[in-house]
């Protein structure tokens, strides 16, 4: 199968490593020019630009999709077919144009359930049992083009954002494996989607990481799985006067009954159980296995504990 590939996350890079596998090797991959990274602002490629140096495969620079240059330069490669997987950037119509067997979208989610930039986030966050991967035809809206296939996830309790968008990225990879050869030789029926039973997604921003406390344990723990990674979940506590940052990169639910002695401290209290950093909710406990205070490395739980002698988060 003859394609390019649009990507620029780690999760493409997921899709892309389980097509190579299977022989599915692309053309062309297009991605956006490195940037500068960290505070020292180094001009750093994406992990899908690294891919591609990895393997030998031809890359173009897309940051304006629009301009002249570019769409030229890829009308010249004549590619039939087009595969995207977690690009960040919407195909305008020009583009669209220059494949004749359209451009294929892996969404993880199970449209038209969850459109837009953060399906795997809200569907963590919302606590949901399933999710799912679609393959699809991109037109001009927002992830609302027919569907050519679609695969089933469970969520597991102890998936977070980075082993769920694994699993569905590999979903992605075997749905053009399976679908897409027959798709270009017009053996797969595509179905509208129902744009009635269509949910939203939003990008999510700092703000939406600040913990608190009184929330309920589950709520608490599917926000850390949801967004700790990005755009990162934090607390603060207090050191020498001061409120000081804490971020929180993993942390483990421990429900509670209510007769639980656990159960009736106040919300945000810090208890030091069998060296595991635990903090009280209004119906649990989070214990919280990695973070890291501002301006130091990540650490365990227990490391923060011996070094910080705290009795509240907040």
């Amino acid at each position: 199968m003859d394609f390019c590939f649009l990507g620029n996350s780690y999760f493409s890079v997921v899709v892309l490593n389980n097509l190579l596998e299977q022989g599915f090797v692309p053309e062309l991959i297009i991605t956006t020019s490195p940037k500068p990274v960290g505070r020292k602002q180094e001009i750093t490629p994406n992990e899908v630009d690294v891919f591609a140096k990895e393997h030998n495969i031809r890359t173009f620079y897309a940051d304006d999709l629009k301009s002249e240059e570019f769409l030229e330069n890829l009308k010249k490669e004549k590619i039939d077919c087009a595969i995207l997987a977690s690009f960040g950037k919407i195909i305008p119509r020009r583009m669209l144009k220059l494949f004749p067997c359209g451009i294929l979208n892996i969404h993880p989610s199970l449209l038209p359930k969850y459109r837009g930039p953060s399906p795997i986030q809200t569907a963590l966050l919302n606590q949901d049992t399933e999710t799912g991967t679609t393959l699809f035809i991109i037109d001009e809206g927002i992830d609302n083009g027919p569907i050519i296939g679609q695969m089933h996830q469970a969520i597991e309790i102890n998936d977070d954002f980075t082993t769920l968008s694994e699993k569905l990225a590999i979903l992605g990879a075997k749905l053009v494996i399976n679908l897409g050869p027959q798709f270009k030789q017009g053996k797969v029926s595509v179905k509208p989607q129902r744009d009635q039973d269509a949910t939203f997604t939003n990008k999510f921003k700092r703000e939406d990481g600040k913990i608190d406390w009184n929330n309920p344990a589950n709520k608490i723990f599917g926000q850390i799985k949801a967004l700790s990674k990005e755009p990162g979940t934090y607390c603060f506590f207090e050191k020498d006067g001061e409120q000081v940052n804490l971020k929180i990169h993993q942390a483990n639910l421990i429900p509670l009954d209510d007769k639980s002695d656990f159960a009736k401290i106040s919300p945000g209290t810090v208890i030091n159980h069998e060296n595991h950093l635990l903090v009280t909710t209004n119906n649990g406990l989070i214990d919280l296995l990695f973070v890291q205070p501002e301006g130091k490395t990540i650490m365990s739980g227990s490391a923060f504990l011996n070094g910080n002698k705290i009795s509240k988060l907040c």
